[in-house]
This record gives C-alpha cells, structure tokens and sequence, in this order.
C-alpha cells in the first residue's frame, strides 16, 4: 500500500457552457512514489500534469493557436494569454497526444476517373 500525506483541493478550468464558466473540483493526495522514491502529487485522467486546464480546453486552445493570435484566443476562452502560451507549449511537449493523419498522396488525387476519361 502507498503512504498517503496530506490532500489538497484542486481546480481546472473546463470548456466554457454557453455564457457560464466550469470548473472541475477535485481533492488531490500527495503520495510516496515507489518508483521514484519520492513525495508526489497524484495524476488524475482528465488533465495534463501540472495542468490548471482540463485536456479538452487545452486542445481547443492548440487548435486555435494555429488559427489565430494568442490575445484573440484568450479573449474568446476567457484567460491570460499567459495561459494560452503555457498551455500551446504542454500540448506540443505531450508524448500521448494523438497525431493527425498524413494526407493522401498526389499521385491517389491525379487518377480519378474523369481525369482518366478526359486524357484518353
């Protein structure tokens, strides 16, 4: 069994629900890490570690900062543009996230059927 020290209560800020902010609420264990050897915070699954944002709000915030600048997305989410920087950079480091698909080659879009009826 794992020694279990003191316990916490923690927030992360959740995707907006209409007009209303969201925050999720979760008491968090500092515990002893066997592997490690060390005092650690518990993960828990729906955030990133050391995350203040939940990973849904943090993939949307990436997926914006494709898209737009940093001051423009936190207006429209409703935080720092501090916190849009932090967040864009623990998406990028993040070995779990999931990569996008490799677009089809140009060879597969040059033999389509009418392509191949209009050279003949």
């Amino acid at each position: 069994m794992m020694a279990r020290y003191n316990t916490s209560r923690r927030r992360w800020r959740h995707l907006d629900f209409g007009a209303c902010q969201v925050w999720l609420e979760a008491d968090i264990h500092r515990i002893d890490c066997r592997s490690c050897c060390r005092v650690r915070t518990e993960q828990v699954p729906w955030a990133r570690p050391s995350a203040r944002h939940i990973t849904d709000f943090e993939n949307v915030a990436a997926w914006l900062a494709q898209r737009m600048d940093k001051a423009s997305i936190a207006r429209l989410l409703r935080c720092s543009w501090e916190a849009v920087d932090a967040i864009v950079t623990r998406v990028v480091v993040d070995p779990h996230r999931r990569r996008p698909s490799r677009p089809a080659t140009a060879s597969a879009w040059t033999k389509s059927p009418t392509n191949a009826a209009a050279s003949s």
